[in-house]
């Protein structure tokens, strides 16, 4: 099977928990004899030299940091996870539909919720998995329920934490 797996940052050398799980979904597809490709936004120049044995393919683009908060107030607007639009981007939306026509996978694993809107762009809910949600904003955060208290960003993860369930069903 071809599997694309979509994430929002280029997940090697790895530095963090949503690093590892892509890559740990990755290897395990991998093993079971999967053809892996890797969609990825980067900060910087991506060690793709990292890549060779576990990705097939690599296609990567640049995250726009205007774009972000850009997209970000937009979905704010309109009631939708700002951390979707902190990652969404029409170039990403683009190199994600070159990958189909060239890679033509059978399957896409998005990683994290933020990845949901390119899913739902393009009609692929019937060929999707998402690996995981921000645990972050599936449960109350113990500080701020130990704050009490009204302050901006109390209010914005509130806020953020029913998008991102509400979007997460």
């Amino acid at each position: 099977m071809n599997i694309c797996i979509l994430a929002p940052r280029f997940p090697l050398p790895e530095s963090g928990g949503d690093l590892l799980r892509v890559n740990h979904i990755a290897k395990y597809l991998k093993a079971k004899g999967h053809r892996i490709v890797l969609v990825a936004y980067t900060e910087g120049e991506p060690r793709i030299d990292l890549c060779e044995g576990l990705y097939d393919s690599v296609y990567t683009i640049r995250r726009n940091p205007a774009d972000s908060l850009f997209y970000s107030a937009i979905f704010l607007l309109r009631g939708k996870p700002i951390q979707c639009g902190y990652y969404w981007s029409k170039r990403y939306l683009r190199l994600l539909k070159e990958v189909v026509n060239r890679e033509h996978p059978d399957l896409y694993v998005a990683h994290l919720i933020l990845i949901m809107p390119f899913v739902n762009a393009v009609g692929w809910l019937m060929r999707f998995f998402a690996n995981c949600f921000d645990k972050a904003f599936c449960c109350e955060s113990p500080r701020i329920a130990m704050e009490g208290r009204l302050s901006f960003e109390n209010a914005t993860f509130k806020s953020e934490r029913k998008h991102v369930v509400w979007h997460g069903r």
